[in-house]
């Protein structure tokens, strides 16, 4: 776990949740364009592009990886986060790792997806910062994929779990149990994630070695 002690005097203490799995499908929609090995490492690419921007973020407390399997060693020498295993759907994954932040200190969560290579502090903190500041003692902010159909970054104050819905057309599902929820609510621009070839062409992603 990274930890990084808030200023003196402010209370909310932010955990990023970020679910990462490595599946045998993973990012199946390029494996007309990418071995099975190349899309391994792009995934681990983008997983580390996401670590350096929430470990860098000003409004992030401490960073926690939830999934299947834990980071080769190397990798996880250079970001110092803590790993929770499980292998239960990634939405129950997701509601345990918010249990599991609360119990370590977190008021409030940011569910941050692995697949985010332009995600950046600024954007981060700009996030938390509008969620901030929504009336109420129950907050969110939502960012959707560049379709308008994804989740790809959900904050949540406080750091109870809602009932997660991701999966396609995970954004409309969302606001609609937020909203039942009586969560103030705001949603800021969208975030580019990776699925398809069409993703990777609309982004400077350098690719893995055609060679691996």
């Amino acid at each position: 776990m990274t930890n990084r002690p808030a200023a003196a005097g402010v209370a909310p203490v932010c955990f990023a949740i970020v679910p990462y799995r490595e599946r045998p499908d993973l990012k199946s929609r390029l494996a007309d364009q990418l071995s099975p090995l190349q899309r391994l490492q792009l995934a681990r690419t983008m997983l580390g592009q996401v670590l350096d921007a929430l470990l860098q973020a000003r409004s992030v407390q401490a960073v926690l990886l939830v999934g299947d399997v834990a980071p080769p060693p190397d990798f996880a020498r250079r970001w110092a986060v803590e790993h929770l295993e499980t292998g239960e759907s990634l939405n129950d994954s997701v509601r345990r790792a918010c249990h599991a932040a609360a119990a370590r200190g977190a008021t409030e969560v940011i569910i941050v997806l692995a697949d985010l290579p332009t995600l950046t502090p600024p954007l981060i903190d700009h996030m938390i910062a509008r969620g901030r500041a929504l009336p109420g003692a129950a907050r969110a902010a939502l960012a959707s994929c560049q379709h308008q159909d994804g989740t790809n970054l959900l904050w949540l104050m406080p750091a109870a779990p809602v009932e997660f819905a991701y999966g396609k057309g995970s954004r409309a599902r969302h606001l609609q149990t937020l909203r039942e929820q009586g969560y103030a609510l705001v949603e800021v621009p969208s975030i580019h994630d990776v699925d398809s070839r069409e993703d990777l062409a609309a982004i400077n992603l350098p690719l893995p070695d055609q060679s691996a």
